[in-house]
């Protein structure tokens, strides 16, 4: 058996390991997600990594064309790097149509990725992971450890690791390994067409959803306390929000609301379309000494314009509004204005 099966009527987890491989298709909306997003530096410099492959199993999820063959899944990937320094980013949408027998290599428990010129294994042992992409313009080799430490969402449904994703009827498993620590190479062609290799340290953020949704605009922000707090934050257009705050003792508080404002806006140069950019949150209860928290992203680069999506997803300054201090980084994602309804004066601006 390739892939493995769950419930939505019955939710129930097995081990972050164990629900690392492929999962079956459960319904016309099955899909689900690996996603790395890392803040690695050389000497002195930043970088920005997205790494989040896609397998749409359900065929109302999937963006391949209907009629799709059984024991067939469509698969895509996310993917982009921002070098700061230079002013530069690589960013790609791979897809392809993959065998239910390919995904995985149960050896080292890989998840694999081919579409096009990309191609990918991902694996997950024990508390390490590596992560190896290969492309024509962008190719990695990176090795994750702290993978043992994990952080599990929960929702107003009180099921741990399970929650709605943002329609009543979407129903998802949702796990973080928060506080990974990446070291490794980077190689890419930058500007003026120059080929670079870069040795990386630092942090990133993975994480792993499944389940049965169509849900695809929202407001995330994962904050990184430079302490090793940590706190995941979902804002759904429909209001509904699910958010988790970790210690860095790794005890966890589940807060049932807060509050976004959002402080400024961007249009995407490709399609022109409007999305939040930096904001400033509220929460119920103090987090790390303070309840209020502003984010200042690093750059407008940092913006995916999809097919099926257009957004933005990159990092910030985490401010402590009371001191004025710098106590950390965030990665946001920010989505169309118009279905956030966001905008200035409109319903969800606040």
């Amino acid at each position: 058996m390739t892939t493995i099966s769950y419930s939505i009527a019955e939710p129930a987890l097995r081990s972050p390991v164990e629900e690392w491989q492929p999962h079956g298709k459960q319904s016309e909306s099955t899909t689900e997600w690996w996603y790395l997003t890392a803040i690695p530096h050389d000497t002195g410099n930043p970088y920005f990594l997205v790494w989040c492959p896609f397998h749409f199993s359900g065929e109302k999820a999937s963006p391949a064309p209907a009629g799709l063959p059984g024991g067939r899944r469509a698969i895509a990937a996310m993917t982009s790097f921002t070098d700061y320094r230079d002013n530069f980013r690589i960013a790609d949408f791979p897809a392809a149509v993959m065998n239910e027998a390919d995904p995985r290599d149960p050896r080292t428990n890989a998840l694999r990725f081919v579409a096009g010129e990309y191609s990918s294994e991902w694996s997950y042992e024990a508390g390490s992971m590596n992560l190896t992409v290969a492309s024509p313009q962008l190719s990695y080799d990176l090795r994750l450890t702290g993978a043992e430490k994990v952080m599990y969402a929960k929702d107003k449904l009180g099921i741990k690791g399970f929650i709605q994703e943002g329609a009543q009827e979407d129903r998802s498993y949702y796990y973080s390994l928060p506080r990974v620590e990446i070291a490794g190479r980077i190689t890419y062609t930058g500007k003026d067409a120059l080929r670079r290799e870069i040795d990386v340290t630092g942090q990133g953020w993975v994480d792993r959803q499944w389940g049965d949704f169509l849900t695809k605009s929202w407001e995330w922000s994962s904050v990184r306390f430079s302490n090793g707090a940590r706190v995941n934050l979902y804002n759904f257009a429909n209001g509904y929000q699910v958010a988790t705050y970790q210690k860095a003792d790794g005890s966890t508080q589940w807060l049932e609301s807060f509050l976004v404002r959002q402080n400024g806006y961007l249009k995407t140069p490709e399609r022109g379309i409007w999305l939040s950019w930096g904001w400033s949150y509220e929460f119920p209860v103090e987090v790390e000494g303070s309840r209020h928290y502003t984010l200042e992203p690093f750059s407008k680069l940092d913006v995916f314009e999809n097919p099926n999506n257009t957004f933005f997803e990159g990092p910030s300054r985490l401010i402590n509004d009371d001191t004025g201090e710098m106590v950390g980084v965030a990665v946001t994602e920010s989505m169309d204005v118009r279905i956030m309804q966001n905008a200035p004066y409109a319903a969800n601006q606040h």
